[in-house]
Order: structure tokens, then sequence, then C-alpha cells
């Protein structure tokens, strides 16, 4: 018999990719050093709503306090030319902080995917790993370490060129 874990089916990997991109591309705002600090809470708002199994993820972001009103994001700092020492710091930390949270390199690897924008490939490993339950809790997970990890780089490196 198929584990719990593999009893999903291609609507939810749709439904969770959609999640993923609204999360962590549409909707992330940044501050002036381009650390995510949290999501605009109108388009998380208006497009989860959309989405009721996934309307959830809006109340536990509220909960985190990282539901953020204004109605800018700083996506354009991507633009900038981003130090690679800052990235490589900011990319050691997170990868081990989310190995000592998760334990897995499986999660690693799906977080991975999720950052770099495959959002299908991230949402298919997150519902292999069976981690349907807690996917606010893995969101509020990156956004804080990737966080962190960006002021603990910025501590030793200048964050752009």
């Amino acid at each position: 018999s198929a584990s719990e874990a593999d009893k999903y089916d291609e609507k939810e990997v749709e439904n969770l990719a959609k999640v993923l991109e609204i999360l962590f591309d549409k909707s992330i705002v940044y501050d002036n050093n381009g650390t995510p600090i949290g999501f605009n809470k109108n388009i998380v708002e208006t497009e989860l709503s959309k989405m009721p199994d996934y309307n959830y993820i809006i109340d536990e972001l509220e909960k985190e306090r990282l539901l953020i009103e204004d109605k800018i994001s700083l996506s354009p700092m991507r633009l900038l030319k981003v130090n690679p020492k800052w990235a490589a710091a900011k990319e050691a930390c997170f990868r081990k902080e989310i190995k000592k949270q998760y334990g897995g390199a499986a999660l690693t690897s799906a977080v991975d995917m999720i950052l770099n924008g495959k959002w299908k490939d991230g949402a298919k490993k997150l519902l292999k790993l069976g981690v349907r339950g807690s996917i606010p809790g893995i969101f509020v997970t990156i956004g804080l370490t990737n966080g962190k990890c960006g002021e603990k780089a910025s501590k030793k490196y200048k964050h752009y060129l």
C-alpha cells in the first residue's frame, strides 16, 4: 500500500505550487537591504481567499505578524548587484538553520526549489514528505530564517556591490 505521504494528486500539486508562487514571488516584501520581511497583506488575502484549502495560511501569517499592510513590495531590489560573498554567507547560514530545524536533506532541497522559483517541484517534494499540515509553519520558518541569516550576513559583508 502506498504510504500516506504519497497520496496526493496533480490538483494538490498545482494548488500548492500556486500558493508557493503567491508567497515567494508575488507577495514577498523586502526591506531596504533586500531582506525578506514578510508578505504583502493585500496580495496574500486576495489570492489565497480564492483557495479555500489554503485560507488558514492567511491566519497563520497574520498571527506571526508577517502580513505587511503597505502597498510597496521592493522586489526591484533584485535588480541590484548582490555581493556574492554576502549571498554565500546568507545561503550557508540558511542551509545550516533549515537542516537544524528539519533534519532532512529532502526538506532542505524542497526549500531550495521554492527559493529558486521551482514551484511545482517544491510542491511535489513537500507533499511527498507529507508536510501538508505544517505548510504555514514551513513558510514562517523560511521567512524568519531567511531574514535572520540575511542580517547575519550583513554584519560580515556589504549586501550590494
